[in-house]
C-alpha cells in the first residue's frame, strides 16, 4: 500500500497585538455584518488582490498600491502627531511619563499572509500608543483631550479607509 504524500498548508505571520484601548480594539475588530472590515477580513481580501496582480490584473495591483500608500500616508501622520506628543512631555523633565495602561487589555490574536495585514496591524498598534499618551498627557492635566482625541478619531478613519480599498478595488 502506498503511503499517502503529505505537504505542509499554507504558511501564516502568527501575531498577538496587545491594545490597551477601545479605538484600537474597534479598528482590529471592525463590524460583524455592515460597516469597516477588520484586521482578519482585510488581511483575506488583500491575498486575493495580491493573488489577482500576480495574475496580471492592473486593478488589483492599483488596489495594492493604494493600500500601501495609505499605510505609509497614515503611519507618517501618527509618527508625526506622537512626535508632538512627546514634546509635550518634555515639559516635565523629572517625570518620566509613559503612555497610560489597562489593566485588562486586550489580547488581539490573528494569523496574517500579506504585507498589508502586517502593516495595518503596525498601524492598529501605533494608534493604540497614540490614544494612551493623549489619556496620559491630559490626566496629567497637561493637554485638553477633546483636541487629541479628534486627532486619534482621525487617525482611526484613515486607518479605515487604508482597508477599505480592498472592497473597492
Amino acid at each position: 500500500m502506498a503511503e499517502k504524500k503529505q505537504t505542509p498548508g499554507r504558511l501564516y505571520i502568527p501575531m498577538t497585538l496587545t491594545l490597551h484601548t477601545q479605538t484600537a480594539v474597534n479598528v482590529f475588530k471592525g463590524k460583524r455584518h455592515k460597516g469597516p472590515i477588520g484586521l482578519k477580513a482585510f488581511d483575506v481580501l488583500a491575498k486575493r488582490q495580491m493573488q489577482a496582480a500576480k495574475s496580471g490584473d492592473d486593478m488589483a495591483q492599483q488596489c495594492l498600491d493604494s493600500i500601501l500608500e495609505g499605510i505609509n500616508t497614515v503611519q507618517q501622520s501618527i509618527q508625526r502627531h506622537t512626535q508632538q506628543l512627546k514634546i509635550q512631555t518634555e515639559r516635565l523633565p523629572h517625570i518620566n511619563l509613559l503612555p497610560s495602561q489597562s489593566p485588562q487589555p486586550y489580547e488581539a490574536k490573528v494569523l496574517l499572509e500579506t504585507p498589508y495585514g502586517v502593516g495595518i496591524s503596525n498601524l492598529v498598534v501605533q494608534l493604540d500608543v497614540l490614544g494612551r499618551s493623549v489619556k496620559t498627557l491630559n490626566i496629567s492635566g497637561m493637554i485638553d483631550e477633546g483636541l487629541y482625541q479628534q486627532i486619534v478619531q482621525d487617525q482611526k478613519h484613515r486607518i479605515r479607509k487604508a482597508m477599505g480599498v480592498v472592497l473597492t478595488g
